[in-house]
């Protein structure tokens, strides 16, 4: 098997190679920034996304050590960019959550978008952290569960029993806030 030129820089970072990690930064760069400011961007804050890149060739450095470019140098970079963005919500204290099907659309009066935004509010905070995790992955990035269940580095599974229990709490949320239709 051919080695790329992504792995071939990462297994040079991992020895300490500094000329490797800016060739890397060069070449990969816009791909995270890119994905930093589409993720921030949902929270009007895309101008973090520079800090956040900064931080992430950072982390990359500081971890090179934990590097094991035969299992997926790509993967490696993007579980850092994820747990990133992932500590970067924690820290503003962000909650963005897609209305479950079974809400009632909030667009008809203001009160009603109010109560809507202090239910998802609620109904996060409820959660356990890796539901949280999960969440967000799913419904808020989008990825399949088999996706999801590698980036969270849990069994597929069990990344199905969180979104059960997930779906189950929301329910449970929403009919006690009385928005159900």
């Amino acid at each position: 098997m051919m080695e790329t030129s992504c792995e071939a820089l990462m297994r040079a970072i991992a020895i300490g190679d500094e000329i490797a990690l800016a060739e890397l930064i060069q070449s990969r760069s816009d791909h995270f920034l890119g994905y930093f400011e589409r993720s921030l961007k949902r929270f009007g804050k895309a101008a973090d996304a520079e800090d956040l890149l900064q931080e992430f060739w950072l982390k990359v450095w500081r971890n090179r050590k934990r590097i094991e470019p035969e299992k997926g140098a790509f993967r490696w970079l993007e579980r850092i960019a994820l747990n990133l963005l992932i500590d970067w919500t924690r820290k503003q204290k962000v909650c963005e959550v897609v209305f479950p099907e079974e809400m009632n659309d909030p667009k008809e009066n203001p009160f009603d978008t109010l109560l809507a935004k202090q239910i998802q509010t609620k109904c996060l905070e409820s959660l356990a952290p890796r539901q949280r995790l999960v969440f967000r992955l799913c419904c808020e990035q989008g990825l399949d569960p088999q996706e999801a269940a590698l980036l969270a580095d849990i069994n597929p599974s069990t990344l199905r029993n969180h979104l059960a229990h997930l779906r189950k709490n929301l329910k449970k949320q929403i009919k006690a806030w009385g928005w159900s239709s």
